[in-house]
């Protein structure tokens, strides 16, 4: 039996699907960071086998061809390379190596048409009838992320303390903020909090649960915070959208397909703009299943596929 595979990683963590045909399983495993390091490709691979194992569950399968869109995948051609010869001898498969954007527009509108990505980051990315591609933000949580996770939840941290020092309006994210302190303010206790990692990436994005949570209870910091993330993210798409005017407006990423009252904020403003944010037709691994297959059978990524030519060679952004 032989099959093809989709894998969706990146800070927060890394899933993987299979379809063969003995059916459709799933299997998943750690995020990471990717920061050059030698040690970067082991993690990435680390994690592949942890989600392929979880996905077979001791039944393993040949597989044809496997599609992975990572954040933070290498920028430079030569590591980019490396990991994805590596990653083709884990898998004993054709592997095609992308940014994990191109998989949540495949999932989410398979064609032309703009695709918003908001997880732990945010990215853009639009596609127009000929193929051609460009995407606005992707910039990480120092330059840009507007509207991601990590914003929302570096937001609510913030307004936490402030609240706690009497410089901002009382919210409750400042309980939630003590409790990760371990019930304390004190010097040790933000030592802790600064080494223990708490300020990575990732869990700072967690923090972002914590902000939605007290908004939907009507706390005004939390409320405000979400409000301004959805005008930031409705300007991103706007600005992407401008690439492929007309076509479908669609979104990928926990941030919009988990959090509704985020989601209707954000298409709320893009209705004043007079946009329309649509429902996905499948998320980022439904996206990578049809491009694996697509390659499987020998056959290009269709309208897809100069979008990969112009990422491989860097000229997508």
């Amino acid at each position: 039996m032989s099959a093809v595979a989709a894998i969706d990683g990146g800070k927060s963590g890394l899933r993987m699907r299979i379809v063969g045909d003995t059916g459709e399983s799933e299997g998943s495993g750690p995020g990471f960071v990717y920061s050059g390091e030698a040690a970067d490709h082991a993690a990435i691979l680390s994690s592949v086998r942890t989600a392929r194992e979880d996905a077979e569950a001791g039944t393993e399968q040949a597989l044809d061809a496997v599609v992975l869109g990572l954040t933070g995948v290498p920028g430079e051609p030569a590591e980019r390379s490396a990991l994805a010869s590596a990653l083709e001898r884990e898998l004993d498969a054709t592997v095609l190596l992308l940014d994990d954007a191109i998989l949540a527009h495949a999932g989410a509108v398979d064609g032309p048409g703009t695709v918003v990505c908001a997880g732990t980051g945010s990215i853009v990315l639009s596609i127009d009838e000929d193929g051609a591609a460009t995407s606005v933000d992707g910039w990480g949580p120092i330059l840009g992320d507007r509207g991601s996770a990590y914003a929302i939840g570096l937001a609510g941290l913030r307004a936490a303390a402030g609240a706690i020092d009497g410089t901002a309006v009382e919210t409750s994210l400042s309980a939630e903020l003590r409790r990760l302190l371990g019930g304390d303010v004190s010097i040790a206790a933000l030592q802790r909090f600064y080494r223990d990692g708490s300020t990575s990436t990732p869990s700072v994005a967690a923090f972002a649960l914590e902000v939605a949570k007290a908004a939907e209870t009507g706390d005004r910091a939390a409320s405000s915070i979400l409000q301004d993330a959805a005008i930031e993210l409705a300007e991103t798409i706007v600005s992407a959208a401008a690439h492929a005017p007309g076509l479908p407006i669609s979104y990928s990423g926990r941030m919009l397909a988990v959090n509704a009252s985020f989601r209707e904020a954000v298409g709320r403003e893009l209705g004043s703009r007079g946009l329309f944010l649509a429902a996905p037709r499948g998320d980022a691994l439904a996206g990578g299943i049809r491009l694996a297959q697509q390659r499987a059978h020998g056959g290009s990524a269709g309208l897809y596929e100069k979008a990969i030519r112009a990422w491989e060679g860097e000229r997508l952004c």
